[in-house]
């Protein structure tokens, strides 16, 4: 898991943010039906961190492979509803981070 990990950081490094108009459509879009090849992948020229996040969770095993990856939203992540992970997967409870005021 950690070799594919690697492997979609290495593949991804430095792919800028979309704009909002482009980050919108890409998003709506993942969420109708493909016709068609669905696609594999974020643009190799723009991706949002939830894209970047369900490509690296499906080359890790981690999610299915046939969801488009621009399907995700943020919220998928972070609240874990409905993320449908791969069979055996499960997310583990939310990390409390706590940085002293300095």
């Amino acid at each position: 898991m950690e070799d594919a990990l690697l492997r979609t950081i290495a593949r991804l490094d430095g792919t800028p943010f979309p704009s909002t108009a482009r980050l919108a459509s890409g998003w709506l879009l993942g969420r109708v039906p493909a016709r068609g090849n669905p696609g594999r992948g974020p643009d190799p020229q723009t991706a949002y961190c939830a894209q970047v996040l369900a490509v690296t969770y499906q080359d890790m095993g981690l999610l299915p492979a046939g969801r488009r990856p621009d399907r995700y939203d943020p919220g998928s992540f972070w609240s874990g509803d409905n993320l449908g992970l791969a069979a055996g997967y499960r997310l583990g409870g939310e990390i409390a981070v706590d940085i002293p005021a300095g």
